[in-house]
């Protein structure tokens, strides 16, 4: 359940909340993110956003769109370790689904990596109705290395969980991104020293 409160604010990145999104991105990912990852966010600033928490940057979630702009792939979330616990990981993870998905015309699915070990963040991913993928996998991705899918046009409750049955919908093709030792690299939030802010514990 995410318990959104009055102090808590997310905001999509503009030119000075950017500048909080770099501090706050090299505080949380282990050794600093790389140049391209801010590039990428200063580039498209609709598909990421900042938390803050009584008026402080305390979290971000960074997105880009892939395949023909049809998946919106969540490239990177953090929360400061301080502050994890306080449902700021799910109030971003909810502000990528209706505030950036939804509004997205092209985008038919949600699509992200985490590892097998981390097991926070999957709990955090299952409670938005995220569910592994298996067929998006690569036969060379790391044995541990999940990709887990949701669609994009599932309704999204603050106060209640999101609904366990699912209705029989039409299946739509996804193909995810081939993963090599650079995009592994490149992907901050999935290095083993550290799972992405650390795993926000909700």
């Amino acid at each position: 359940m995410v318990a959104l409160q009055n102090s808590l604010c997310i905001k999509a990145l503009d030119e000075q909340t950017f500048r909080e999104f770099r501090v706050l991105t090299n505080l949380i990912v282990p050794g600093g993110a790389e140049d391209s990852f801010f590039e990428a966010a200063k580039k498209n600033p609709r598909l990421s956003a900042i938390a803050r928490f009584n008026n402080r940057a305390v979290g971000y979630i960074s997105c880009e769109l892939r395949n023909d702009d049809q998946v919106l792939y969540i490239v990177d979330i953090g929360v400061l370790p301080s502050y994890r616990g306080h449902g700021i990981g799910g109030a971003l993870m909810h502000h990528a689904i209706t505030d950036i998905a939804e509004n997205l015309q092209t985008v038919e699915a949600l699509c992200l990596h985490v590892y097998d070990d981390q097991v926070d963040l999957i709990r955090l991913f299952e409670r938005f109705d995220f569910t592994d993928f298996p067929e998006g996998q690569h036969e060379d991705d790391p044995e541990n290395y999940l990709v887990f899918v949701r669609r994009a046009n599932k309704r999204v409750d603050l106060v209640e969980p999101p609904p366990r049955k699912r209705q029989k919908t039409e299946p739509i093709e996804i193909t995810i991104e081939k993963v090599t030792e650079d995009t592994v690299a490149g992907q901050t939030s999935l290095q083993r020293r550290q799972p992405p802010c650390g795993g926000p514990r909700e």
